[in-house]
């Protein structure tokens, strides 16, 4: 595991990587395909509607709250931005999260980084984080990538927890 940490770790926080070798991931077992609709995010449509849906889910959270419409064209226009990669899930026709994918090309192969995935509070411990990265991870998988990244923060432990029943393991700890 490589340590970036520098400096004075004073108000710092502690933000992790962790991987997810895809190859001998089961899926199988977790049928979704009826329970719930995916939506992909289409352009001059749904800027609103992942804002509103992103800044309720992420309500103080220190990088992802209080995004505007600037703040989410100026991720639309960066090199790594594919609309097809902003899954919605709704189920009878309201929105209950999201997931947004992000392809990164290293020397010699490529990764696929969960690097937004949320749900509404109302439905938090019923057990929708499993299925929306389930969901994810099939995603990642039908793109044909055989490693998945996902960054959260150390202190996220309900996030920890899911991420590693899945078999993510850390493997980068960064200090902001």
């Amino acid at each position: 595991m490589e340590n970036l940490t520098r400096g004075d770790l004073a108000n710092k926080r502690s933000i992790l990587r962790l991987r997810c070798n895809l190859v001998d991931l089961n899926l199988a077992a977790n049928n979704l395909d009826s329970e719930f609709e995916l939506e992909s995010f289409i352009r001059n449509r749904d800027e609103s509607r992942y804002l509103n849906l992103n800044n309720q889910i992420f309500i103080g959270h220190p990088d992802q709250s209080d995004w505007d419409l600037s703040k989410l064209l100026a991720k639309m226009g960066e090199v790594w931005f594919r609309p097809d990669r902003l899954i919605f899930m709704k189920k009878d026709g309201k929105d209950l999260g999201f997931f947004w994918l992000k392809e990164h090309t290293l020397i010699g192969r490529k990764v696929c980084e969960i690097y937004v995935i949320g749900i509404i509070s109302q439905m938090q411990g019923q057990g929708l984080g499993k299925k929306i990265l389930t969901c994810a991870l099939k995603q990642i998988i039908s793109d044909g990538f055989s490693e998945a990244w996902v960054y959260t923060d150390e202190s996220n432990e309900k996030a920890l927890k899911l991420y590693r029943s899945f078999g993510f393991e850390i493997d980068l700890v960064t200090e902001l």
